[in-house]
């Protein structure tokens, strides 16, 4: 329900995760770093 956990709630909100894994490729780094330059650059 929406409300009812207002801390964690502006937590999500406002936090960004990385994906952080052994397993990450080098083309899924990639990906993350181009999308976020291209999301992020004004």
């Amino acid at each position: 329900k929406v409300g009812s956990f207002p801390v964690a709630e502006k937590c999500a909100d406002e936090l960004l995760s990385l994906p952080m894994f052994p397993e990450l490729t080098t083309e899924a780094i990639a990906y993350v770093a181009d999308t976020l330059t291209s999301t992020l650059d004004p």
